[in-house]
């Protein structure tokens, strides 16, 4: 793998930043000719004697020797590897294949090795890693950090003073976001060009290239079969995503690709027809490519079942259903403006709340419009500055470490943010209003209820709200976030979607049920992994509430099939939204 003096991070980051640049024709062949040039995969190898200690028993799986694979001959991986194909364990293997590929002419230093992993998983990691691993396999010590350490205040130097020539990044999906974790990581791959970067997950993308490109760049380099060129990338993501519709121009910026692996797209009119066959040949150069592996097939050899449970609402929640959705407003009469709010009031109004602000007690009881409007600035500010790598740099790159920034004088630019603090620093320690939870109704605690009466089976009861998680605590077992629901007591519980719908295995049940349908479809994927994966041997049914009141939850469901169909499309993984049969 070759390293450009300016590496491959600095290149990308200078483009994002330097604003909408336009595409070149030339640049474009090129880097059609590069993409089709790359090298291609090694060989299926079985490389459990490689790495089995003496006496280990266990046996790598096709997929995890692949990686193995492409770590050992290419110095290089990056792994899409959806749940239940064994992700831990390319991990903790990954330290001593990159060794072996000292041969390579720029051969990768490996002295410590971090584990990147979910705070739910930290612990479970250092467990299997001594107790399930070590007896069978010639693992290193590794360190193992969570995303959320690595986002902690304290913490915008935590890799370098952990100094790690390669990381591995487990559920790496958790990178992708504008965070303070990302820019640290980030920010530490470009002052440190020589460190391997090895991401996995089964979630990298759900509508977008963009989601995952950094993450492709930082790993593979120039093996990458993405486009380098940001201008030719920008039009190759138009094309390839979900967006509604792409432009003649961004069209011909992967045309050159297309002319030279297909004569497809000659006779395709219709944008969609374009779009199907760029997915293909991008799939067919990716399911191939030296240095990525895709695990395909799903984990699961039993069938999935989706259903839509309908439910009543009072006719008060549907009422105010309604205004949410044709008026914009909510039950105490405010408005609001964006449609973030918007989706946000109406999953809320058909769990059976709203939360909002209490301007009861202030003067005249009303919004403080100044602190209302300096504090919107403030933030506003804030995201740019955050969003530009040449700014958020260490001790910068969290809203905390700017402030203080700020204050030492150490920032003094740009003036829109430093008069945006000054502003809000005039206001800021006024009396925050309390947030507030109007509850309207219980009739999806009912439902719940009723729904685990009827089905007389142990069931995992899927919440994304901790006030509906705590209204059913009452009549179930709850597990908190970041406690591993007992594997040995399979019985009916409430989990929280965001803490427990990574790393589980909890095919111990069959029966999902979910208060809210998730919006992204790598969650809905994570979270039906947890027991539709291998070892199940039941129908695994998920089931999720409806109303003929909220029908904008069909907009959910379609939305959802729209960027499964883009993954599958893209990266040839099975979509539990597809393969499953839906009622």
């Amino acid at each position: 793998m070759a390293f450009a003096p300016k590496t491959i991070l600095e290149e990308i980051e200078d483009a994002t930043g330097a604003g909408a640049q336009p595409l070149d024709e030339a640049v474009a062949r090129a880097e059609a000719r590069r993409i089709v040039a790359l090298g291609k995969r090694q060989p299926a190898v079985d490389l459990t004697a490689r790495f089995k200690t003496p006496r280990g028993t266990m046996k790598l799986r096709p997929v995890q020797s692949a990686a193995l694979a492409e770590i050992m001959h290419h110095g290089a991986l990056f792994g899409p590897i959806g749940v239940g194909h064994g992700k831990t364990l390319i991990s903790l293997l990954a330290g001593p294949a990159m060794r072996a590929s000292r041969s390579l002419p720029n051969p990768p230093r490996v002295g410590r090795t971090v584990i990147l992993v979910p705070s739910s998983l930290r612990q479970k990691t250092i467990d299997e890693m001594y107790e399930v691993y070590a007896p069978h396999w010639k693992i290193d010590d590794v360190v193992v950090i969570s995303y959320d350490t690595l986002s902690g205040t304290a913490n915008s130097d935590l890799l370098d003073r952990h100094q790690p020539d390669l990381i591995i990044c487990d559920e790496a999906h958790k990178l992708a976001k504008d965070s303070a974790r990302g820019r640290r990581f980030f920010r530490y791959l470009r002052q440190n060009p020589h460190v391997r970067v090895i991401p996995l997950s089964g979630s990298f993308t759900r509508d977008s290239l963009k989601e995952y490109y950094k993450l492709v760049n930082a790993a593979l380099h120039h093996m990458s079969p993405l486009p380098l060129d940001y201008p030719v990338f920008r039009a190759w993501d138009a094309v390839i995503s979900t967006k509604d519709y792409f432009k003649e121009a961004e069209r011909g910026g992967v045309i050159p690709f297309l002319n030279l692996v297909t004569r497809d797209h000659h006779n395709a009119v219709e944008m969609e027809d374009f779009r199907t066959i760029a997915r293909r040949e991008y799939a067919n150069r990716t399911d191939d490519v030296a240095g990525w592996v895709t695990a395909e097939g799903a984990s699961a050899s039993v069938k999935l079942q989706i259903s839509a449970v309908k439910i009543d609402v009072p006719q008060e929640i549907a009422a105010a259903l309604y205004d949410v959705e044709k008026e914009w407003r909510r039950p105490d009469g405010e408005e609001f403006e964006d449609a973030l709010s918007k989706h946000r009031y109406m999953w809320q109004l058909f769990q059976g709340y709203y939360m909002y602000w209490d301007w009861s007690k202030w003067p005249e009881g009303q919004p403080d419009q100044e602190w209302m409007a300096y504090r919107a600035a403030y933030h506003k500010q804030l995201r740019a500055f955050l969003k530009d790598p040449r700014l958020a740099i260490v001790n910068r790159d969290s809203p905390m470490n700017i402030a203080r920034a700020i204050r030492a004088g150490e920032i003094v630019k740009p003036v829109e943010l430093l008069q945006a603090y000054a502003n809000w620093q005039k206001v800021k320690d006024r009396p925050v209003p309390p947030t507030k939870t109007k509850w309207m109704s219980d009739h999806m605690v009912d439902a719940v209820r009723a729904y685990v009466r009827k089905h007389n089976e142990p069931t995992l009861i899927w919440v994304d709200s901790p006030l509906l998680r705590d209204k059913l605590g009452k009549f179930f077992t709850v597990y908190e976030p970041g406690v591993k629901p007992n594997e040995k007591r399979v019985e009916t519980c409430v989990l929280t979607m965001s803490s427990h719908s990574a790393g589980l295995n909890l095919q111990g049940w069959q029966r999902n049920l979910l208060t809210k349908m998730p919006g992204s479809n790598t969650l809905l994927q994570q979270l039906i992994g947890r027991t539709w994966r291998a070892g199940q041997t039941s129908l695994v049914q998920a089931d999720y509430f409806t109303s003929d009141s909220a029908p904008f939850i069909e907009g959910v469901v379609d939305s959802l099939h729209r960027q499964a169909q883009y993954t599958f499309e893209t990266t040839r993984q099975t979509q539990a939204v597809i393969e499953a049969t839906w009622r």
